[in-house]
């Protein structure tokens, strides 16, 4: 069945990806992008259909039309694959890094059917991310920003885009479990009170509280005001956000309720 432009990217914007990624001066080598397709068309395309330009040099006005010739002929999920491929390639040059991130992030914006599937894999324990995804599946404003976040973290888009997704799918949870409109910092209390409920243990509401608090305080201090998130801690703060989540979720299908919005409780 031959496809339709709903199974593939919009031509508008196949256009600007290829102005960045085959830019004349920043760019990658037509060289590159060929390598880059044909090794795709290989094992994604039927043996009747060949690129347009599966070799170097190519017949075409210059490598930004090459590359677009070229991936018209794959589906949108494809080239979704390649696009964030070549945004990612080695060989490409630190001057257009910004505007690689930006391509990246309107990809998963514009494209999120074509994207890759949110997962636990590369450093995530899978099950817990997942078993995790299912468990949010009643609260959908919540469920959408994790996913969000880890397809995000799967394409390697900016850190601080992410966090800022992951901070408001926990805040958004606190606020519809504890029933109202405050903001994380201000729901330490009712957090902690919620853990000791039905018999929780103190040590664990002391545990909340505090998860909770620097939680907040990281934000603040990394990713809210100074953009200054550090790359090898962002597996860290995702597991971080998945601990808290698990166990209010774990207190909410349990019948939990807060006796009180005080912490410590009174004797």
């Amino acid at each position: 069945m031959p496809m339709t432009h709903f199974d593939r990217i919009d031509a508008v914007f196949l256009q600007h990806a290829c102005d960045i990624l085959a830019d004349t001066e920043h760019g990658l080598s037509g060289g590159v992008i060929v390598k880059v397709t044909a090794a795709h068309a290989l094992d994604h395309l039927p043996q009747h259909q060949r690129l347009p330009h599966p070799t170097y040099p190519f017949q075409a006005a210059n490598k930004r039309a090459a590359l677009f010739d070229n991936l018209r002929m794959f589906d949108g999920p494809h080239q979704v694959q390649l696009l964030l491929q070549l945004c990612d390639h080695a060989r490409n040059k630190p001057e257009n890094l910004a505007q690689r991130q930006q391509l990246k992030l309107r990809i998963l914006r514009d494209y999120s059917g074509f994207a890759p599937a949110p997962s636990g894999s590369d450093g995530l324990a899978p099950e817990i991310v997942d078993e995790t995804r299912h468990w949010l599946d009643p609260f959908p404003e919540c469920r959408k920003l994790f996913d969000e976040a880890l397809r995000k973290r799967a394409i390697g888009v900016l850190e601080r885009n992410l966090l800022d997704d992951l901070r408001l799918a926990l805040e958004l949870l606190v606020k519809r479990i504890l029933g109202n409109d405050k903001s994380l910092e201000h729901q330490l209390a009712g957090i902690a009170a919620l853990a000791t409920a039905r018999g929780g243990s103190p040590e664990i509401g002391n545990l909340m509280h505090r998860a909770a608090d620097y939680f907040g305080k990281y934000q603040n201090s990394y990713i809210k005001h100074s953009d200054a998130v550090k790359a090898h801690e962002v597996d860290f703060v995702i597991e971080w956000a998945v601990m808290l989540m698990r166990h209010l979720l774990r207190l909410q299908a349990a019948g939990a309720v807060p006796a009180a919005p005080d912490w410590p409780p009174r004797p």
